[in-house]
């Protein structure tokens, strides 16, 4: 049994002198396994969620009415001066984690003899109650003076460009930590810009963890290939390849990808475990700081609630995923049909789809938005209105922005830039060479 009374007697004794401590080292009732125990800190919690102090006094009726007044004279003085608060949770944080390994252990034979799952499933599942084991170090509170000496240390890396000057003029580049919202109504290129960005950062060194949810592999590959090699997307997916110059460029877009660290994960049935399984399995292996989520509607919740609830969780997730980290998670999410029913169809942030949290959690939020899409459905019949729609036409060809809605640190705007649909690319708008 992985136990220890005294660790329990000693925080909890700590906790009624001192309440502050559970809030600032997110004590859980779970952290502890005597069953007294469990019951003094649930009340001692609480005590603390309805404003109310929780000491040896204001504590003795509950002890008296619950039969726990012998447990609460075993806590009195119990607490070495010689351990902290911290170390005592850290040792009952260890035993915990020890604790539900062990169950899953135990629940990994039981699945191993169930002939209903196969290897898969059983691989999955344990890949899912692993992650869930959330085994964190304790972050401890920081000094002003250290942590702006931590921030201001030449060789801190934080912040990375997004490929895009007209955009790092409006963002200054990535922070680490952050979590980037991508949005835009379906043609829009929103799955190009950002696999436009991680060609961009992999070919300046950075390993990039791309997820899609919505393409396979071969699909996103084929996308990539089009862009670096400036070959037709529908040759490349027909594989009708007709000239001496496409087979070359083919050739050298080949070469080029096998040297460009990305990775490429095609999961339909992504659940938040497996995510951050995923991730800490790249960062670990790659040192990786920047990770692509296409899209994150299509992210598996387990319960059946909201639909905006589902998506506040994945949100506060993606967010907590980027911190602990210290990455920049970039996701993709759909926009809702509102912007189709108006004249104006340029996106606010009143338009992402079940965005309860997503614009709360984002530190930045920018639309994809191509004007031409619109306006090739809007030709008229009229001679006069057709030379002037057709100038207009002229005039949007190729023209897409990516719209700033919001940024945490520094000024919304629009950044122009060009897009080339049979190409899948986004180039500066000055400068249309990739």
């Amino acid at each position: 049994m992985h136990f220890n009374l005294e660790a329990e007697q000693g925080l909890l004794d700590y906790i009624i002198h001192d309440n502050d401590h559970v809030i600032r080292l997110g004590i859980e009732e779970e952290d502890f396994l005597e069953i007294s125990h469990k019951k003094i800190f649930k009340h001692i919690k609480s005590c603390i969620d309805n404003a109310a102090s929780a000491n040896l006094i204001s504590l003795r009726p509950f002890f008296e009415s619950s039969g726990l007044k012998e447990s609460a004279m075993e806590l009195l003085g119990s607490r070495s001066g010689l351990i902290s608060a911290s170390e005592y949770l850290q040792i009952l944080r260890e035993l915990r984690h020890k604790r539900e390994l062990e169950e899953i252990t135990l629940s990994t034979k039981e699945m191993l003899s169930d002939a209903s799952k196969n290897s898969q499933e059983i691989k999955e599942l344990i890949i899912e109650r692993l992650e869930a084991v959330s085994i964190k170090s304790q972050n401890q509170p920081v000094s002003l003076g250290k942590a702006a000496r931590e921030a201001f240390a030449k060789d801190k890396v934080v912040s990375i460009s997004s490929g895009y000057k007209a955009i790092d003029k409006i963002i200054n580049g990535f922070d680490l930590g952050d979590l980037v919202i991508i949005a835009g109504r379906p043609a829009m290129g929103k799955s190009a810009l950002v696999a436009n960005v991680a060609l961009r950062l992999a070919k300046e060194g950075n390993p990039i963890l791309f997820i899609s949810l919505e393409m396979k592999a071969d699909q996103i590959s084929k996308r990539m290939i089009a862009c670096l090699s400036s070959i037709h997307l529908t040759k490349l997916k027909n594989n009708n390849l007709t000239t001496q110059h496409e087979f070359e460029a083919f050739q050298d877009a080949i070469t080029l990808a096998d040297t460009l660290p990305i990775t490429i994960e095609d999961n339909g049935g992504l659940t938040l475990p497996k995510l951050r399984y995923q991730i800490k399995r790249f960062v670990n292996k790659t040192k990786g700081k920047v990770v692509i989520i296409d899209y994150l509607q299509l992210i598996k919740h387990k319960t059946k609630g909201q639909r905006v609830d589902d998506v506040t969780e994945i949100t506060n997730t993606l967010k907590d995923l980027a911190m602990e980290f210290n990455i920049t998670i970039i996701a993709l999410s759909q926009l809702s049909r509102a912007v189709e029913s108006r004249d104006d169809k340029r996106p606010m942030l009143s338009d992402l789809r079940e965005s309860g949290s997503i614009e709360q959690d984002a530190s930045v939020v920018m639309f994809t938005f191509r004007p031409e899409y619109y306006l090739e459905r809007q030709k008229p019949d009229d001679v006069v209105k057709l030379r002037q729609w057709e100038a207009e036409m002229q005039r949007l060809k190729g023209v897409a922005y990516c719209m700033v809605a919001k940024v945490r640190d520094g000024k919304c705007g629009d950044a122009k830039l060009h897009f080339e649909g049979e190409f899948q690319r986004f180039s500066e708008i000055d400068n249309n060479n990739f």
